[in-house]
């Protein structure tokens, strides 16, 4: 058990690192960072820009590969991510949004986990039934559907139950910002376990024993 799970940590750790990696290469190939200031701007000092962007290691100007390798040294030996062209650490960036995607992960996976099982588990029972293609029918459409449902929804209320952009400010914006992704996670995941216990629950249904203890009444 224990080599499987290092196989697969290991898996994992290689297509994080070039999946990663690409996504750097591919940045720093395309994007030029003193794009982000008015190059019409006379009050502007291009030099210090231009000395800082040198300094930060995401210059246009510094060859792709050599901003990789400096890059990638220090994130392996000081776990340091780099700068945004502002001068934002990314750790500290990474630091604050990692706990709203955990937050987010958790409450979708958990309610995706107990709702699809107790769905599967009905409509288990229910194999072939009306409710059985209906629920599976209805699960689908919101899915596909949920944010034109979640825009005409703003739109009916005249008021932003759904937030789609900014990061949100006090309890009120949080829950706003957490509430249409956690319930596209949510759905998705009921979705797909309530797929995956009606079929266990089909199984087990279909067991000799169970077959068995039917046909004696119990």
């Amino acid at each position: 058990m224990l080599p499987y799970l290092a196989r697969r940590i290991a898996n994992y750790a290689v297509l994080l690192f070039i999946a990663t990696s690409l996504a750097y290469l591919l940045a720093s190939a395309s994007l030029d960072p003193s794009a982000l200031w008015n190059r019409q701007d006379p009050s502007l000092n291009w030099d210090a820009i231009h000395a800082n962007l040198v300094k930060y290691n995401i210059s246009h100007d510094l060859p792709v590969w050599d901003r990789y390798v400096t890059w990638l040294r220090n994130v392996l030996f000081h776990w340091d991510w780099g700068r945004t062209p502002k001068g934002e650490l990314i750790n500290t960036l990474i630091g604050t949004k990692i706990f709203v995607s955990v937050r987010l992960v958790f409450l979708g996976a958990a309610i995706g986990m107990v709702g699809g099982v107790a769905l599967g588990a009905w409509t288990a029972t229910r194999q072939y039934r009306f409710s059985d293609r209906v629920t599976s029918l209805i699960s689908m459409i919101i899915i596909s559907t949920l944010q034109v449902l979640a825009v005409q929804i703003n739109r009916s209320s005249g008021f932003q139950i759904f937030e789609f952009t900014g990061e949100g400010e006090g309890a009120l914006g949080r829950l706003q910002h957490l509430l249409l992704p956690t319930l596209s996670m949510s759905l998705g995941g009921i979705a797909s376990y309530s797929r995956f216990q009606r079929n266990l629950m089909l199984d087990t249904l279909g067991a000799a024993d169970v077959r068995t203890a039917r046909a004696k009444g119990l």
